[in-house]
């Protein structure tokens, strides 16, 4: 489950016949079995998301640690407060909210 089974597609924009090996993928983010995985200075962290209209949710743990955030949000900009909760709680670089910001960006 923890464990990298293919990278993210970090070209933009995003590509309906994903996978394809001339893609620029991440080198720090990656899908595992239905968690996305992050490699970090401090250690691999696993996160997942939700985007339902009017609804945002974010999960983000360290697998070294065991320390933690989730996020559940009722507004349609619960996403704004991803990177400041998960900064405040688990400092340090998250390549996976650099890569949701891309994707947020282009939807």
């Amino acid at each position: 489950m923890f464990e990298a089974q293919i990278a993210v597609n970090d070209s933009a924009p995003w590509h309906p016949d994903w996978p394809r090996e001339d893609i620029r993928t991440s080198p720090n983010v990656f899908w595992g079995l239905g968690w996305g995985l992050e490699l970090t200075p401090r250690g691999r962290c696993c996160w997942q998301w939700g985007d339902n209209p009017g609804f945002k949710a974010f999960a983000l743990g360290s697998l070294g640690t065991g320390d933690g955030v989730v996020a559940l949000t009722n507004s349609a900009n619960g996403d704004k407060l991803w990177s400041d909760l998960a900064q405040e709680l688990l400092p340090g670089q998250h390549p996976a909210l650099q890569w949701l910001e891309k994707i947020h960006a282009q939807i």
